[in-house]
């Protein structure tokens, strides 16, 4: 297949949500795709560039990337079979990324990797922006997607979409988690391990973990394997809770 991805989750950006996609599209090269992919200029990954903006207020690691004419130009002439929008975006203009694949014939689909509404509710600590972002990213990020019936990659628990979309349980779920065919306990298994592979970021509710992980100590080790903006701070509190293992 020819395939057009459109993702501003790549290196260097540093996100689960990253590691997926390029894996993803490492995959899809080893199986045999021709895969183009957009993103923003700093990304080794995309072979076409956009102009993108890194958004200071919330988190300068994302870069909400700007349509070009190039894109545009590819799309009607370069006869892909599958257009993959991962993330959409209001200033990528994803709406009529929608309906000009939908007047050329062209299969489009989405995916979504964030709780947005949680996202925005972590970094924006005023109220009333809180308030009206949140209306906006359900308007702009997922109404359209949902109106014009574009197939919906997605984790299986998705909050924001469950209540926007009526026929959520009806969507394209997205594997996620651990393949227990392929890891298993070993003959030499001797303790329960919990392991966190991320962001560490303020979303990911790792303090938490900590408070919750000082209950089972006895019988666990923990591992937390990633870097982020609140790796320092973590290790304090870790310190603070004397964990153990």
């Amino acid at each position: 297949m020819k395939i057009l991805i459109i993702s501003e989750y790549l290196h260097p950006q540093t996100s689960g949500i990253t590691i997926r996609i390029e894996y993803y599209i490492k995959y899809l090269k080893k199986s045999g795709h021709h895969v183009t992919v957009y993103g923003p200029k700093r990304c080794p990954t995309a072979n076409r560039k956009l102009t993108s903006i890194p958004l200071y207020f919330f988190n300068p690691d994302i870069h909400q990337c700007l349509p070009s004419f190039q894109l545009y130009k590819d799309i009607l002439f370069e006869e892909y079979d599958l257009v993959h929008i991962v993330g959409p975006n209001f200033f990528l203009g994803t709406i009529i990324l929608y309906l000009f694949c939908k007047l050329l014939g062209i299969i489009v689909c989405t995916s979504y990797h964030t709780n947005l509404l949680d996202f925005v509710k972590e970094y924006c600590k005023n109220h009333l922006l809180y308030k009206l972002m949140s209306s906006f990213a359900i308007y702009f990020h997922y109404y359209p997607t949902i109106w014009l019936n574009i197939p919906i990659l997605h984790p299986e628990n998705f909050m924001d979409l469950k209540i926007g979309c009526n026929d959520f349980n009806q969507g394209n779920v997205l594997s996620t988690g651990i393949d227990t065919d392929l890891f298993q306990y070993s003959e030499n298994f001797i303790k329960n391990k919990l392991i966190y592979i991320g962001r560490v970021a303020p979303e990911k509710n790792l303090f938490r973990l900590i408070d919750l992980f000082t209950l089972v100590q006895d019988e666990y080790t923990l591992d937390i394997v990633g870097f982020g903006p609140t790796e320092n701070a973590l290790k304090k509190y870790v310190k603070e809770k004397q964990i153990k293992n």
